[in-house]
């Protein structure tokens, strides 16, 4: 005989390992400008988000009334059974007037705030701050699905974003046997 076969004695010479991975689900790229890839920046008084070119998006306020929107586009997330958001920000200043929102009814052009659901990004260090929160799944099993950045500060102060991803774990299982106690086999499952 030509084929192989693996024998097993016992389900007990079977052991199955769960993995789990990290998959990206959205991010926002950085090497190019996002208001050029499906970002939009809707401003209805003073500043507005700009590109700059060490990958970031920025803003800066002016003494005054600032109202400032960056908008995702819409992200496909439905397939998934969680969601980790995750923002790298820089904010001198701290939180004030610095929003993150979600939205699964806005329609693409006029600003309702009410059509927006904050998330708390809670408390900012001087420097670079990495923000995570699970996602509820009533908010990414949505079709609409977009997230904002709302700039309000009425001072002169800086919102920096880096990074902008949202992610999910997979669960793959690892199968092994142990082949007459002595050697393994294995394989993986997605």
């Amino acid at each position: 005989r030509t084929t192989k076969q693996l024998v097993l004695r016992s389900l007990d010479d079977l052991h199955v390992e769960p993995v789990v991975q990290e998959k990206t689900i959205y991010n926002m790229n950085l090497s190019q400008n996002p208001l050029l890839n499906g970002w939009s920046n809707i401003t209805t008084a003073g500043s507005s988000w700009e590109y700059v070119t060490a990958g970031a998006m920025s803003i800066q306020g002016v003494n005054g009334n600032n109202d400032s929107w960056l908008i995702s586009p819409v992200v496909n997330a439905a397939s998934y059974d969680n969601v980790t958001l995750s923002l790298t920000h820089r904010s001198p200043n701290g939180t004030s007037g610095r929003k993150l929102y979600y939205s699964t009814s806005y329609n693409g052009s006029n600003i309702n705030p009410s059509d927006w659901t904050e998330i708390d990004l809670g408390t900012m260090g001087q420097g670079y701050t990495t923000f995570t929160t699970d996602l509820p799944k009533e908010i990414f099993t949505q079709p609409n699905l977009r997230f904002a950045l709302r700039y309000t500060d009425n001072t002169n102060s800086t919102w920096l974003i880096t990074s902008f991803k949202l992610t999910s774990l997979i669960l793959i299982l690892g199968f092994w046997a142990l082949v007459f106690g002595v050697c393994g086999l294995g394989f993986g499952v997605w």
